[in-house]
């Protein structure tokens, strides 16, 4: 049976759709992630430009 063309079909279209369903929220999981990254390399220099600025004032 396992060698019938239709349980073979059967087959290829289950593991398209499994390929085809659990990318969807590693996607998101991986943009939230970039997300998060650009948003740390955007405010750190700001953040350390800011300590400095409050270093500087103080003495």
């Amino acid at each position: 049976m396992s060698n019938h063309p239709t349980t073979a079909t059967i087959r290829q279209n289950l593991a398209i759709l499994q390929r085809q369903s659990t990318p969807r929220p590693i996607r998101k999981r991986r943009l939230g992630q970039f997300v998060q990254t650009l948003k740390a390399i955007l405010i750190l220099p700001f953040s350390l430009l800011w300590r400095l600025a409050k270093k500087l004032i103080r003495n």
